[in-house]
C-alpha cells in the first residue's frame, strides 16, 4: 500500500501506564485501502498493519488493529447480507463478545445514511455504529479498547468511520480533511502484478508512478477506467532513467482481441527496457475525470516440450487484461494452442500468436470445436521461422475475468 510518512504524533503508547494520546489525523498519517468484499474504500492509521479481511457466512469482515497488544484496541467493519433483526441487536451482540455493555441506542449517521449508535464504558470501552445500505445489507463499524485508551479509540474510530466511501474503487475521504479525498491507493513505486489506483481530477489531470526495471526486461503496463464508465480517456507515457521517451499510448489498438474495456483505456505492450534504473510512468487524462487502475507485468517465458503437452496458468482481471508468454520456436514445427477458462469464472478467453518479426500469426476467440464452448484454440499452427514467439492470453472484448490454463501440444 501507499508508503506514508508517519507523523510522530499519531499514536503514542505509554505501556507502563497503559495510556494513549492521539493527535488529529493528517493525510500522510493514514493509509487508503480498498475493501473489495465490502465494496467500500476506507483509511486506517499508517503505522498499523494491513487490515485483516475475512469472509463469513453472513457477509464480510475487515479488522483493524495496531501492532502488538496495544491496549487491546481494535476496530472492525462488517457487511451483513440481508440482516435479520434490528441494528441495535446486531451491535449489541458484537459489543457483548468484546466484553462491552452498551447503553441505550442513539440516532447517528454513517456515510451520509441514518445510523444507530451504541457506546459502552466500563473496564472495556466500546463504540458501535450501523446503517442499512441501498442494497439492503447492513454495514457495521465497531471498536473496543481498555478503558485507559478511551480517547484514542474515540479519535481513531471517528477518523475511520469518517473516511468511508461507498465503492471499493473510489478514493476514501482523508480523516479531518473536510471532504478531501486521497489521490491514490498503492505506492508510487509500482510492483509487478499488483494493481494500484489513481485519481485524475480537473485540478490534477496527470499523475506519475515509477518502476524499478532492468536492462532487457520486457514489461507491459495497463491503465483502465476501473469503474467502466467510459468517461475517462487515459494516456500513458514511459520515460527511461535518463528522461528519454521509451513508449507512449493514448488508446489501445488491439480491438476485440485485446482485453481492455474500451478505446479510452491505454496499454504499453511488451516494452523492452533499455537500461537498469527507475522508469517514470505518467498517466494523464485526454479528457474526463475519475479513478483508474494501473499495473505492470513482465513477459513470462515457457519451454515447449515436443514429446508432451506444455501447460501454463495465469489470471486475467480488471486491470491486467492480457498476459504474454514467450517461447523459442523452430521453422516447420506445428503446435495447437488451447486456452481454457477456469471453472466458475466469467472469462471469455482469446489467444493471439505473434511471429518473431512481430506480425500476427494467428488469433482466435471461440474454438471451431464446439465442445470447447467459449474457450479459445489455435489449431495446427506451423511456425514459419526460427526465433522467439509471443503467445498472448487475453479476453474477448474485455468480458469477464478469472484464472486460465493454456495447453500446448506438438502436432504432426
Amino acid at each position: 500500500m501507499m508508503k506514508c510518512r508517519i507523523t510522530a504524533l499519531i499514536l503514542t503508547l505509554a505501556c507502563a501506564l497503559g495510556m494513549m494520546n492521539f493527535a488529529r489525523a493528517q493525510a500522510d498519517s493514514y493509509t487508503p485501502f480498498s475493501w473489495m468484499e465490502g465494496d467500500i474504500a476506507l483509511a486506517y492509521p499508517a503505522d498499523w498493519p494491513a487490515p485483516i479481511r475475512t469472509t463469513m457466512e453472513m457477509g464480510a469482515v475487515v479488522q483493524l488493529q495496531p501492532a502488538g497488544e496495544n491496549a487491546n484496541l481494535q476496530i472492525s467493519l462488517e457487511i451483513i447480507e440481508t440482516p435479520v433483526g434490528r441494528l441495535f441487536d446486531l451491535l449489541y451482540e458484537r459489543m457483548r463478545r468484546a466484553g462491552v455493555t452498551v447503553s441505550v441506542p442513539v440516532n447517528s449517521t454513517l456515510m451520509g445514511l441514518a445510523a444507530t449508535e451504541v457506546r459502552g464504558e466500563a473496564s472495556t470501552i466500546g463504540i458501535g455504529r450501523g446503517t442499512l445500505r441501498a442494497d439492503g445489507n447492513a454495514l457495521l463499524i465497531y471498536g473496543s479498547a481498555d478503558a485507559a485508551a478511551s480517547d484514542a479509540l474515540a479519535a481513531i474510530f471517528e477518523d475511520v468511520a469518517g473516511s468511508l466511501t461507498s465503492g471499493a474503487r473510489q478514493m476514501p475521504l482523508i480523516p479531518g480533511g473536510d471532504g478531501v479525498r486521497f489521490d491514490r491507493i498503492g505506492g508510487e513505486r509500482l510492483e509487478l502484478n499488483r494493481t494500484a489506483l489513481g485519481s485524475l481530477e480537473t485540478s490534477t489531470a496527470a499523475q506519475s508512478w515509477t518502476y524499478a526495471g532492468m536492462a532487457g526486461e520486457e514489461i507491459s503496463v495497463f491503465t483502465t477506467d476501473i469503474n467502466r464508465l467510459e468517461s475517462l480517456n487515459l494516456r500513458l507515457r514511459m520515460t527511461s532513467p535518463d528522461g528519454a521517451l521509451v513508449a507512449e499510448n493514448d488508446s489501445h489498438n488491439g480491438g476485440v482481441f485485446y482485453g481492455l474495456f474500451s478505446l479510452y483505456d491505454a496499454a504499453l505492450s511488451n516494452v523492452v527496457l533499455p537500461a537498469d534504473g527507475v522508469y517514470t510512468i505518467a498517466v494523464d487524462s485526454v479528457f474526463g475525470t475519475g479513478v483508474y487502475g494501473i499495473g505492470v507485468e513482465r513477459t513470462q517465458s515457457l519451454e515447449l516440450d515436443p514429446a508432451n503437452a506444455t501447460r501454463v496458468q495465469g489470471v486475467i482481471d480488471d486491470v491486467f487484461a492480457a498476459e504474454t508468454w514467450s517461447f523459442a520456436g523452430r521453422a516447420g514445427e506445428v503446435y495447437t494452442f488451447t486456452m481454457f477458462a477456469a471453472e466458475g469464472t466469467t472469462l471469455d478467453p482469446a489467444l493471439r500468436l505473434f511471429a518473431p518479426d512481430g506480425s500476427t500469426l494467428a488469433q482466435n476467440d471461440d474454438a471451431r470445436d464446439v465442445s470447447l464452448g467459449l474457450n479459445a484454440q489455435l489449431v495446427r499452427i506451423v511456425l514459419p521461422a526460427d526465433g522467439i514467439y509471443r503467445l498472448e492470453a487475453t479476453r474477448y472484448a474485455g468480458e469477464g475475468e478469472g484464472a486460465y490454463e493454456i495447453v500446448i501440444v506438438a502436432t504432426a
